[in-house]
């Protein structure tokens, strides 16, 4: 097993330049329908019967904690005050305290700490009670606030994507109207693309939304090979007049194309969820959106052990041969709004919140060609294996 080197920072993930433009839209923003879903990897109500179970977890060691405090409490006082009213003191004094008090001053103040010591619970367990009582509104009222949102989300979500199909639908007509007249029928493929673009646009910040929201995350093991499939499967549909040879390299295989890899038989699982596909069809389709022409993308994966996240990790390297990314973006590469970027920036966004804040793991872009950012680019993800 390799060591992945952590002299060189990895750089936070970017934000690149993305949309997936086809006047076939249709069908792969259906098959991708059940990814956006947050009802697909991690329904609602079981998020929620999830947090509950786990805040009933805290508030029931917060009660044991002020309980087991009190009786401890209550047990001290009353020694202090069987010491206090206790005839071994009435002709003794402690040792510690006979240099400053008679017999009687000691007893006395005994009891003044034994009914302290008595009468503290109540103090303590309101004290307690009402943090707690505190902490279950603020919880609610978030959970109200986070609802609330999902929701204008999803009407919002729903409703451009109504109206963006029947923009979509008359600007079809219209380019079967004027199919005769190139200069009428391109005009009508740009506005083809601009409405796919704002459906994508939505879908992502939808998505974007939920991932940066969802603090319940149940992973489990995930096969990165069958998540990479799917994901150029749904890009090839949504691209279908694009040429792509994507091959794939694994320790113990020689190169080979990605769709004729048998995925199952590669013990090659990360610790993710569903939304794992998110990554590689933004990735892809950030590969095949920025190639001119036939579009070449290699996949490497490697076992190591990585010194930064202390665990073992799957090395998912990413290479194209598209346009690059220029050398002084790299260090902005994910943040929301990339200047002079085209398109919604929103893909790597959502690439960095599942890599980095969801799962774990790490992300590193490079040139393919080193000190030429215009032979395309690489990306290396570290994602946690599920053996780690």
């Amino acid at each position: 097993m390799t060591q992945v080197s952590t002299s060189g920072p990895i750089e936070k993930l970017p934000e690149e330049k993305q949309d997936l433009s086809s006047s076939k839209r249709d069908s792969e923003e259906e098959s991708r329908a059940p990814q956006v879903s947050p009802e697909k990897s991690d329904p609602k109500g079981q998020n929620e019967n999830k947090s509950d179970g786990f805040q009933s977890f805290v508030i029931s060691h917060h009660v044991g904690f002020s309980v087991t405090l009190s009786g401890l409490l209550v047990a001290g006082g009353a020694l202090f005050i069987l010491a206090a009213t206790s005839e071994i003191l009435s002709n003794t004094t402690l040792d510690f305290l006979g240099r400053f008090l008679t017999p009687l001053g000691e007893r006395t103040l005994l009891g003044v700490i034994g009914i302290f010591f008595l009468i503290s619970p109540l103090f303590l367990n309101r004290f307690v009670f009402d943090a707690l009582n505190y902490e279950r509104d603020l919880r609610i009222k978030a959970q109200k606030s986070t609802r609330e949102a999902q929701l204008l989300q999803d009407i919002l979500t729903h409703d451009v994507r109504n109206y963006n199909q029947v923009s979509k639908l008359s600007a079809e007509l219209l380019a079967e109207e004027f199919s005769a007249n190139h200069d009428a029928h391109s005009l009508v493929e740009k506005l083809l693309e601009s409405i796919d673009g704002s459906t994508l646009l939505v879908e992502r910040a939808k998505m974007l939304g939920r991932v940066i929201s969802d603090y319940e995350l149940d992973r489990k093991p995930i096969n990165i090979l069958s998540s990479m499939k799917r994901s150029m499967q749904l890009i090839l549909s949504a691209s279908p007049r694009k040429k792509v040879n994507a091959a794939i390299k694994l320790p113990s295989l020689p190169l080979a194309p990605l769709d004729r890899l048998d995925s199952e038989s590669q013990p090659v699982d990360v610790l993710a969820d569903d939304l794992l596909d998110e990554v590689f069809v933004n990735l892809f389709s950030n590969s095949i959106k920025y190639s001119n022409g036939e579009v070449f993308i290699g996949i490497e994966l490697n076992s190591v052990y990585d010194n930064h996240l202390k665990k073992n990790c799957w090395r998912v390297s990413i290479s194209d041969t598209g346009k690059g990314i220029a050398d002084d973006l790299k260090h902005s590469l994910f943040s929301r709004y990339l200047e002079g970027a085209k398109g919604s920036g929103l893909g790597m966004s959502i690439v960095h919140a599942l890599v980095v804040g969801r799962y774990g793991g790490r992300i590193q872009v490079t040139n393919r060609v080193e000190s030429d950012h215009s032979k395309g680019t690489l990306i290396e993800l570290l994602l946690p294996a599920a053996n780690s």
